[in-house]
Parts: structure tokens; C-alpha cells; sequence
């Protein structure tokens, strides 16, 4: 298979100096944002939202032909459609489908390997009744999930992943701290049998944002499916720097999006070398986090997940060109219309 290939320098810089709003003097930023990013969201997300129900209820009627059964009360979303950062046309969701037992028992009863057993069972059982939904496409398995399209309305086309998974949380007394040594015992793929039962802390985090940092990350995120190859589109990493630098300037409640934008972009310009070593102490404690930084090894620049400390959110710092090949998107930018002049406060305002 040949390698993704990599947008030059010229490239890029031809596809950001052209395009809104990089074009634009900074005066004309925020009405851009509210006709290109605002309008039209709140449509397309009160779609998607119906597309997804639609389809859990098909499959949940699906599956149960194979005694196969979940709740569908206990399902959490996820995703950008969850969190409130979707774009216009933009979306992605993520489904965590709680299994019953015995089909899929925690992980701490029954060990990794049968764990995969089962979750190569259901995931199975899963794909044969999705192809039973006329509205979803493209539909492809991992060991841990199911990716596959939702048709939702003409055109448009909602990107899911689908996770199956036992109650976790409960097989270790519903301690997380317990949770979190036992992937820190784990390897890597062992560790990535958890990542279902850690989604809805990840969504809850973002989500509860104040609703002028959600319409930041949107433009951080938007700039990102602009500027960067798709293997460099990781919503996520950009949603933590974003307000990684929104806390650091004093979680101001109104703010400057040009100005918060220019010091995003000075940031992953320098390579990211000023993101050192950050965390949330919200779900584990500073002590935690500095044993998974040195037991796994991980190398600055490092944001750790805030709900799992061992997911260093930067890791695709760990390649060399993927760091040049976001250093040098940020600072095409940065030599744009609109921030050229911008002159960052340390406040952010207006």
C-alpha cells in the first residue's frame, strides 16, 4: 500500500493564503465564523442525532435475533456530535454499546484474551445487523470497534464508530483509580480494551466547556480540516490544546477569537516545545500521572488525556514529520491576512 502523501510546502500554502478566513483582515473573522461554521450546525445536528437513534434502534432489534442483547438507555454518544463541536457538514460520532452478561463479562473477571474473544464475537454479530440498516455504508471492523457511514439526509454522510463493551468500571468496584493501575500493568493493546468504557468522561470533559471555548475549538478544528493531511485530523488533540491555552491565559469569559487563534497557531508552530507536561487532575491525582509519564515513557511534548492518564494526547508528536507538517501549517497561517498583525494579549481581548 503506498504511503499518504503529504501536501508540499507551496501546497499549503497556496490552499491557506486562498481560503476563508485565513484571507480575511481579522475584522471580518467573526461574522465569517457565524455564516460558515455557525449556520446551518444546529440543522445538521438535530439530523444526525435522528440518523443515529434510527439506527441504534434497528440494531438493537437486530441483534436480539442472536440473544445478543443491550439497553439501549445504557448507550453513551460521543464524538463531536456529543461534545457540540461539529461543523457545518463536518461530524463524527462515537457509540459505546453496552453488552450484557454473560455475552461480554469485564475485563478484570475474565482477562484480556477472553475479552477479545467476545468482543470478536459481538462485533460480528454487530456488522451482520448493521447491514440490515439501508442508511449506513462502508461499514469496517477492528479488534475493538466498528466504523462504518450513516446517510443522513441528501448528501451527507455522518462518520460513526461503534463500540461494544462490557461494564468495566463495575469490575473493578467502579473504582477508576483501581481501573486505571490495571492499564498501566497492561500493554498497549491491552490497554486499548478500555477505551470504550473511558469515552464518556473524554465526551464530558469537552461538553462542558463554556459555549465560547466549544465555538473556538470549532475554528481550531476547522482550520485543521483545512490545513492538515486527514492522518493529522485528530479532533481530539486540537480540542485539549485549545483549552490547555484558554486555561493558560486565565479562562477569560470573553475573548478574542483571532487573538486565542494566533496563539494556538504560535504554539503548533514552535513545534508544540511549549507543551510540556500537562494534565487534569479531575478523575486521577497528580501522583498517578507522573507514574504513567515515566512508566510508559512519554516524551514532551506531552497532554495527557483527562480521562485516561495513559493516552498522551501528542503522540503524534512522536514522528518528526508529522510535528514539521503541523509546525509549518500553523505558520503559513500565522504570515495570513488575518493574523499577520495580530498583536496577542496575554488576556485575549477584544
Amino acid at each position: 500500500m503506498a504511503a499518504a502523501r503529504h501536501a508540499s510546502f507551496s501546497e499549503v500554502k497556496d490552499i491557506v493564503r486562498s481560503s476563508e478566513p485565513w484571507c480575511l483582515e481579522s475584522s471580518g473573522l467573526g461574522t465569517w465564523y457565524d455564516d460558515h461554521v455557525k449556520l446551518g450546525a444546529d440543522a445538521f445536528d438535530r439530523d444526525c442525532r435522528a440518523a443515529v437513534d434510527k439506527v441504534l434502534e434497528t440494531v438493537h432489534e437486530l441483534c436480539s435475533f442472536n440473544n445478543i442483547l443491550f439497553d439501549i438507555d445504557k448507550v453513551v454518544k460521543g464524538g463531536s456530535l456529543q461534545k457540540k463541536t461539529m461543523l457545518k457538514d463536518m461530524c463524527d460520532s462515537q457509540l459505546v454499546v453496552y453488552i450484557n452478561p454473560p455475552y461480554m463479562e469485564p475485563i478484570v473477571t475474565v482477562g484480556t484474551q477472553k475479552y477479545r474473544d467476545q468482543l470478536r464475537r459481538v462485533i460480528k454479530v454487530l456488522m451482520e445487523a448493521l447491514k440490515g440498516v439501508e442508511s449506513v455504508t462502508e461499514i469496517s471492523p477492528n479488534p475493538v470497534s466498528l466504523k462504518f457511514k450513516i446517510r443522513v439526509g441528501y448528501r451527507r454522510l455522518l462518520d460513526v464508530d461503534l463500540y461494544p463493551t462490557a461494564d468495566n468500571f463495575r469490575g473493578h468496584g467502579e473504582d477508576l483509580c483501581n481501573m486505571f493501575d490495571a492499564m498501566l500493568q497492561s500493554n498497549e493493546d491491552g490497554r486499548e480494551l478500555y477505551t470504550a468504557s473511558l469515552i464518556k468522561h473524554q465526551t464530558h470533559f469537552v461538553r462542558s466547556q463554556p459555549t465560547a471555548v466549544i465555538d473556538f475549538i470549532r475554528l481550531v478544528k476547522y482550520w485543521a480540516h483545512d490545513a492538515l493531511p486527514d492522518n493529522l485530523k485528530q479532533a481530539y488533540f486540537f480540542e485539549l490544546v485549545t483549552i490547555h491555552l484558554w486555561e493558560e491565559t486565565g479562562k477569560p469569559e470573553g475573548f478574542s477569537k483571532v487573538q486565542g487563534f494566533k496563539n494556538v497557531m504560535e504554539t503548533l508552530a514552535s513545534g508544540s516545545t511549549e507543551l510540556r507536561k500537562m494534565y487534569w487532575p479531575n478523575l486521577y491525582d497528580n501522583a498517578l500521572a507522573v507514574r504513567a509519564i515515566d512508566k510508559l515513557n512519554m516524551h514532551e511534548p506531552v497532554i495527557l488525556d483527562p480521562a485516561n492518564p495513559t493516552n498522551n494526547v501528542c503522540k503524534i508528536f512522536d514522528k518528526r514529520s508529522n510535528r514539521r507538517a503541523i509546525a509549518r501549517a500553523a505558520q503559513v497561517t500565522l504570515d495570513t491576512e488575518l493574523l499577520r498583525d495580530i498583536r496577542v494579549r496575554r488576556d485575549w481581548s477584544n
